[in-house]
């Protein structure tokens, strides 16, 4: 992990040194040294004032010895937990409309979850709601390329225990938000991505991004992989059990374009974005503190 933060603080201090190409160069020389020793494949784009001042691509969107595609800044990647940020954000334009509060009980909802009549959206938002992370499951890793219903899914966590009294600590687990997902179409009567396209794409004018359902080559999604003694290729998990989770596809770009968007105060109120940003532990609604250990 220290040597990740170590390369993203490099990239800070590349663009902060100056904006001259000198400083693009450099950062050049860096993707491409690490993608000729094998170390990375991905995609990095930097904006300054809503502009975009430096993007690059590296390694492949799909590794095949008969037809291999390189990386280029239109490639789309599962984005994992920042999905999360884009549920949370959903989550507080529903309460921004009323529609919904921070201490509205998961019980209204899901009553069948363990102490559901405890667990508000404020602690679900936090992972302070006690219910038990299933992907932290061995079982998990032996299902988790099988295709399940929602229903199928909605019993396994109503047979969750709860791993500590609602409110208590902070534990993160993706089923507060694979529930808050399912809370966002329960209120709107909306799938989550006509949720996606109308709260978040349509007010920043992104386009590649969608809940992913399967990987599509032929659209610019890319595969996962990991390397051994060559790139292989990952199991690819069924992206309905994480859903609003992990489930987002997205291009470097356009996750750029969100941020700066939620940031700058035009996707919800500047009262949501502080519950947003005000830490506990280690976490946030929908957010998270990383330092930089330079």
């Amino acid at each position: 992990m220290r040597s990740i933060l170590k390369f993203f603080c490099l990239l800070l201090l590349s663009f902060s040194a100056s904006a001259q190409n000198s400083s693009y160069l450099q950062l050049d020389a860096l993707l491409d040294s690490m993608a000729f020793h094998n170390k990375s494949m991905a995609s990095v784009v930097m904006t300054r004032d809503g502009k975009k001042i430096y993007e690059k691509a590296i390694g492949f969107q799909v590794i095949d010895s008969i037809a291999p595609r390189i990386a280029t800044p239109q490639t789309r990647y599962l984005i994992g937990s920042i999905t999360k940020t884009f549920t949370a954000t959903m989550i507080m334009q529903l309460i921004d409309e009323g529609k919904l509060t921070t201490d509205t009980r998961l019980q209204s909802f899901f009553p069948l979850i363990q102490n559901a009549e405890k667990i508000t959206i404020d602690m679900m938002l936090r992972h302070r709601s006690g219910i038990h992370n299933f992907t932290s499951d061995p079982t998990y890793w032996h299902t988790n390329t099988q295709a399940k219903s929602r229903e199928k899914i909605l019993t396994e966590f109503a047979a969750l225990k709860s791993d500590f009294e609602p409110g208590t600590k902070s534990v993160y687990s993706n089923t507060n938000y694979v529930l808050l997902g399912y809370i966002i179409e329960k209120i709107t009567e909306k799938s989550y991505q006509q949720n996606l396209e109308v709260c978040i794409n349509a007010k920043t004018g992104i386009k590649n991004t969608r809940l992913a359902e399967k990987l599509d080559p032929l659209s610019n999604d890319a595969f996962s992989y990991t390397f051994t003694d060559k790139w292989e290729i990952m199991p690819q998990t069924d992206l309905n059990q994480i859903a609003a989770a992990g489930a987002i596809i997205s291009t470097a770009e356009h996750l750029a374009l969100f941020i700066e968007a939620l940031f700058e105060g035009k996707l919800v109120s500047q009262q949501s974005l502080n519950q947003m940003m005000t830490i506990e532990g280690f976490l946030g609604a929908g957010l998270v503190r990383m330092p930089f250990l330079c």
